[in-house]
């Protein structure tokens, strides 16, 4: 796979001690496993992004990891990932990625973790151009082979001469799951696995403006376990430092639905006067009962030192309260919220942050419940802005996030899938994840053929042999749903749903549970 920067693979640990005031947050043995990393730097931002869980980090060093401009030396991020809360049968159960991750590289195989030494579970890194056509060739036969076939990664292919239909000009991808219960030590978590894989595609694109001051995530949760999980959380948690990290202060902004992190003096050690802003949006949230998109139900923050101690203190967090479970209070209006400091500096109106520190801020949305089987999917952006100072930084912010809502808001996230043509009609073939996925009986399978010749849906096992075959006939070129009921006497387990036509074949894992 042609990289634009190094990748590194190294055994790392997945805990980390915690952090005391002061204190470096660096990495500390727990148990070992594979790990990838690499860096989405298409644009103005350089950020890191690894097969674990969190974001923004550079484990491999023990620093900071979203460095803003690219190529400065100057940081904005210490840390980010993605937090997950539900509860089992009255039971609070979690997720974390913090200094720690509660998850493990790779997907999952049933209803437990695979092996996740597999060199296959690395982070991939596609380019929209390569400077041939044999080096974007050999990217994307990587890709498929090792991250779309098997795992269910997103349908890439050729464009043009030289390029790929990737969102962005640079798409990373890698996939980890929470479901190994001697990953789950963190000390706002340690408890029993929800049993979630996590697909994680980071892009950015090289623009000037809003875009080139963006990074997006798009995450697939898939629950592959055996429980039903109520009361479901999601969260985007950051550790930011901006420039200096000892004087931050953090706010919300309801109108857009972003949280972010500025500088508390007009002077910092790092950036000087024109202190950058960051912004954190979760631009489409998860889906809710009814199947509508749930916003951002709360924002928190708390002070290096005010971590959550355990799991209900997280879950309180999560829920919109303090970590001691009393309301949130907004000194200006005396009303209880879950948004916390929803004034605007610009203006210095409203409830605001004081006493600059050490900050953390969270975004959460739900609840949701998530049946074995189900997937949400989600997408946040990642946001830099830099003006004239601190305070112009924040405006400068809105209106780039408010472009990177207009961009998803379009459809900027879609993956378009072209794979190689055929010569009758121009068309290429394309096949979904099946739904659901996994499942137990019956799934819905949606592709799109070419032309008129004859197609085939095939089963395969994962040494390759054919268990299942159905005739789709010459069903003319477009989309098409079908109902692909399991066969009663086949076992449970990973599969590969196949189609082909014409000599060309496209295929995705699919999960059968018992």
């Amino acid at each position: 796979m042609l990289l634009e920067s190094a990748l590194i693979t190294v055994l790392v640990l997945s805990s980390f001690q915690p952090v005391t005031a002061g204190a470096s947050r660096a990495a500390a043995p727990a148990s070992p496993a594979v790990f990838d990393f690499d860096r989405v730097d298409a644009n103005q931002i350089a950020m890191g992004v690894n097969n674990f869980g969190p974001f923004a980090a550079d484990p491999l060093l023990g620093g900071p990891g979203l460095e803003y401009p690219r190529g400065s030396g100057t940081y904005l991020v210490f840390t980010a990932g993605l937090w997950l809360g539900a509860k089992v049968n009255g039971a609070v159960r979690l997720a974390i990625s913090d200094y720690a991750s509660e998850y493990g590289p790779g997907a999952m195989l049933g209803a437990g973790p695979d092996d996740p030494s597999r060199a296959r579970y690395r982070v991939y890194k596609l380019l929209r151009t390569y400077p041939t056509t044999s080096a974007r060739d050999s990217a994307l036969q990587d890709y498929q082979t090792g991250a779309m076939i098997p795992d269910g990664a997103p349908q890439v292919g050729p464009l043009g001469t030289n390029s790929l239909s990737i969102p962005g000009d640079q798409m990373l991808w890698s996939v980890f799951n929470d479901a190994d219960p001697a990953r789950h030590t963190s000390m706002a978590g340690s408890t029993l696995p929800l049993g979630v894989e996590v697909q994680q595609t980071t892009w950015a694109s090289d623009r000037l403006g809003a875009l080139g001051s963006t990074v997006f995530i798009a995450y697939r949760i898939i629950h592959k376990g055996t429980d039903v999980l109520e009361n479901m959380y999601l969260a985007l948690w950051s550790d930011p430092d901006v420039g200096g990290y000892a004087d931050d202060l953090v706010g919300w902004d309801a109108a857009r639905g972003i949280g972010y992190a500025y500088n508390g003096a007009n002077i910092d050690v790092q950036y000087g006067i024109k202190v950058p802003a960051l912004g954190m949006d979760l631009l489409r949230g998860p889906r809710g009962a009814g199947g509508a998109r749930l916003e951002a139900t709360a924002f928190a923050r708390y002070i290096n030192g005010g971590d959550p101690l355990n799991s209900l203190e997280t879950w309180r967090l999560l829920n919109g309260y303090q970590v001691n479970g009393g309301p949130w209070v907004d000194p200006v209006t005396g009303l209880p919220t879950k948004f916390c400091f929803p004034g605007d500096p610009v203006t210095d109106t409203g409830w605001l942050d004081a006493d600059p520190g050490d900050r953390r801020m969270m975004i959460s949305s739900g609840p949701f419940t998530m049946q074995p089987g189900d997937t949400q999917d989600v997408v946040v952006a990642v946001i830099a802005a830099r003006g004239s100072d601190r305070l112009n930084s924040i405006s400068l912010l809105r209106s780039y996030d408010e472009a990177a809502q207009a961009y998803i808001d379009a459809g900027g996230d879609t993956v378009t899938t072209a794979v190689p043509r055929t010569p009758s009609t121009g068309h290429g073939i394309a096949l979904e994840t099946p739904r659901p996925n996994p499942g137990r009986g019956v799934l819905t399978v949606s592709f799109t053929l070419a032309g008129e010749l004859p197609a085939t849906l095939e089963l395969l096992d994962l040494a390759g042999r054919r268990v299942f075959t159905r005739d789709l006939g010459a069903g003319g070129a477009g989309r098409h749903v079908v109902e692909f009921a399991r066969p009663g006497a086949l076992a449970p387990g990973l599969y590969f749903l196949k189609l082909s036509q014409g000599g060309r074949s496209v295929a995705r894992r699919v999960t059968l549970l018992r």
